[in-house]
């Protein structure tokens, strides 16, 4: 009787074996051939055939639920189509297997920020903070956040603490000279940071075009027109440095020279909409309103949404007598800026020279501010 006994025991024994051995060379095959899908995925990606990379990740998802890298990737080739929506489910599918890692977290947020959706990264930038304390671009990036929101204070918050935590990290030197210099009006305090940002990245030109601007608002036109030069010198295709030599000849109220500075940078970037505007603003100040218009129509092509390129058409249909082009223009900026409005069409007035029309803009601008306010 134990002998049958111990024989049953063997043969389920021997079973279980060959199940599991089935079992788990079933899994293996199905393994294998989610990397191969996954690989075959990865190199559609790597062509830039995205939908071919999103249908072999799928196929390698299905035969191994649990594989990270391919929802990782996916992620990231829906990004490549714009389909941020499916983009932030899949970096979703990465937590739920990946609970504690903060880059996951961080990656999502990211993503958000990507789509303005500041809050939601703010959230997720918080969480990878969470997990990991001394995350120095998720600080950097909830300061870029609540920059965006317009709370300045907050983003200088997290800016320095990114900088405590990695000091060495040029780029966030540039986040707060741009801060202090666009929104709190600290202009000294801008300086120091992109100087800060120059001595950790000596060629990086853009440092230079930040502070060389700064340096004109405080009226020091020889150190602006030494960092503008610098930032060229280290790189000669810098669209930007061409357009802010306009500063430097307008100075000198050699408007030909401003227009040969604005000629190289539209053969440099033809598509940008901000050389059209500087190039028109030039044409504003010779009185050539005519080609003025024709300017900024270019970049309000390349830009319906472009304020300051209606404000200044405005104010040329203003000269020309065209009154009602003029009011239609007007119109597009209330439109799209509302209370702002009368601050960007003082802007315009002022860059023509009409000081008395600009003063009366900023003054009903600062009565709509100080209503909102209260």
């Amino acid at each position: 009787m134990k002998t049958s006994i111990n024989i049953k025991r063997y043969i389920v024994i021997l079973l279980s074996f060959f199940i599991g051995i089935s079992v788990y060379s079933q899994t293996q095959a199905h393994n294998e051939k989610s990397y191969k899908y996954y690989n075959i995925g990865k190199e559609y990606h790597n062509k830039g055939d995205n939908d071919k990379a999103i249908e072999y990740y799928q196929k390698s998802i299905k035969l191994k639920p649990d594989f990270v890298d391919a929802y990782y990737d996916m992620g990231l080739a829906y990004n490549n189509k714009g389909d941020y929506d499916k983009q932030i489910e899949c970096f979703k599918k990465v937590i739920d297997f990946k609970p504690k890692d903060a880059d996951v977290y961080y990656k999502v947020g990211n993503e958000y920020s990507s789509i303005g959706e500041y809050d939601k990264a703010i959230e997720y930038y918080q969480k990878a903070i969470n997990l990991k304390p001394d995350f120095a671009d998720a600080y950097s990036w909830m300061g870029h956040m609540y920059s965006n929101k317009g709370d300045y204070d907050k983003a200088i918050e997290y800016y320095e603490k990114s900088i405590e935590l990695d000091p060495d990290d040029a780029e966030i030197y540039d986040r707060m000279g741009l801060t202090y210099f666009v929104y709190k009006y600290n202009y000294n305090k801008a300086i120091e940071y992109f100087q800060k940002s120059i001595e950790l990245r000596p060629n990086y030109p853009f440092a230079y075009f930040y502070m060389g601007i700064v340096y004109k608002y405080l009226g020091e036109q020889d150190k602006a027109d030494e960092c503008l030069k610098k930032a060229i010198k280290i790189n000669s295709n810098n669209i930007k440095g061409y357009n802010s030599f306009e500063e430097w000849y307008d100075n000198k109220v050699n408007y030909d020279k401003t227009s040969e500075c604005y000629e190289k940078a539209i053969v440099l970037e033809p598509d940008s909409e901000i050389t059209y505007n500087k190039f028109g603003n030039t044409y504003a100040k010779k009185v050539y309103y005519d080609k003025l218009i024709e300017c900024l129509q270019n970049a309000i092509e390349l830009n319906p949404d472009n304020v300051h390129a209606y404000c200044f058409m405005g104010v040329a249909y203003e000269y020309l007598g065209e009154q009602e082009k003029a009011d239609e223009c007007f119109q597009k900026v209330i439109e799209l800026k509302h209370g702002d409005a009368y601050f960007y069409v003082g802007s315009a007035y002022q860059n023509m020279g009409e000081q008395e029309k600009a003063d009366e803009c900023f003054q009903k601008a600062r009565m709509i501010k100080d209503n909102e306010n209260k």
